[in-house]
């Protein structure tokens, strides 16, 4: 999915909540050094981590239920539909292990993954901007990490 899809798609989880009081979270993921990628082997290599990575995540991380959309650049948004806050981390760190063990024809791939979760109804750009906030925290200190909103107040 587009960025527009994916923020169709958290609204949908945001109404869900509202009837079922069950959470969700996401998880803002953003490949680092990932202009270095691009500029060091070119943007042909850089188009095909995209796919690489996409197709990682979708066939072998997430659940059937979960969505996954391109955020922008080389950002992805997962939304994990009925994950509270303890399954969000599981689930994200599983996910940046995966990308850091395999073999890739790129050198050292890793991500950074912010991760937030709505247990109360909020706007969709509040739960973004929580992801996002978190993922920019692991950039700023070391990359290559999990980190949950609520574990960086």
């Amino acid at each position: 999915l587009n960025h527009v899809a994916i923020k169709e798609q958290i609204s949908k989880e945001v109404d869900r909540l509202s009837r079922s009081n069950k959470p969700f979270s996401i998880l803002f993921i953003d490949i680092d050094d990932f202009k270095k990628l691009n500029d060091d082997l070119g943007h042909l290599q850089g188009d095909s981590c995209l796919r690489d990575l996409t197709e990682l995540i979708s066939d072998s991380i997430i659940r059937k239920i979960d969505t996954l959309g391109r955020y922008g650049g080389e950002e992805f948004v997962v939304v994990m539909p009925g994950i509270d806050q303890q399954g969000a981390v599981v689930a994200g760190e599983r996910l940046r292990r995966a990308i850091e063990s395999k073999v890739w024809p790129y050198p050292s791939l890793s991500v950074t993954i912010g991760a937030a979760t709505a247990g109360e109804v909020m706007p969709v750009d509040t739960l973004i901007d929580h992801a996002d906030q978190a993922m920019y925290y692991g950039k700023q200190h070391g990359k290559n990490q999990l980190n949950h909103w609520n574990d960086i107040q």
